[in-house]
């Protein structure tokens, strides 16, 4: 199930959580439900937590400013994979590992509001509540 593409993925997403761009700091913003995001220099949301949790969830993104890969502090990850095999995201927490396709996901963004899967199948993804459009 390891694939290079999905090894890339993840050493993105380590390069973005500790990237020396992430050192100017991230503008801290509250939503109207109390919810707490931050958004990065390019106007990206970087970090979100609900306001009904203490779990914030991470955000890593491609170089045409798609979302890549997500990570909670809770110990789940998101990770778009896209090779000859398989097109979707591959979610993971501490006891399993399961794939979703990007036809059951449909489009997968976060923004203010939140994290969002539109595919009729999208509750597949395993996302926070409220985080299905």
């Amino acid at each position: 199930m390891h694939s290079s593409n999905q090894a890339s993925n993840q050493e993105k997403f380590s390069e973005c959580r500790q990237s020396p761009k992430s050192a100017v700091k991230d503008q801290k913003r509250l939503n109207m439900r109390g919810d707490v995001y931050a958004m990065n220099a390019a106007g990206q949301i970087s970090t979100f937590r609900f306001t009904n949790t203490e779990v914030t969830y991470s955000f890593a993104y491609d170089d045409k400013g798609e979302l890549l890969a997500m990570a909670s502090s809770a110990g789940w990850t998101w990770t778009k994979t896209n090779t000859d095999e398989f097109r979707g995201w591959v979610v993971r927490n501490y006891f399993d590992l399961w794939q979703v396709s990007e036809e059951d996901t449909g489009s997968v963004y976060v923004n203010q509001t939140g994290i969002h899967a539109t595919g009729k199948k999208a509750e597949m993804m395993a996302l926070p509540q409220g985080a299905l459009s």
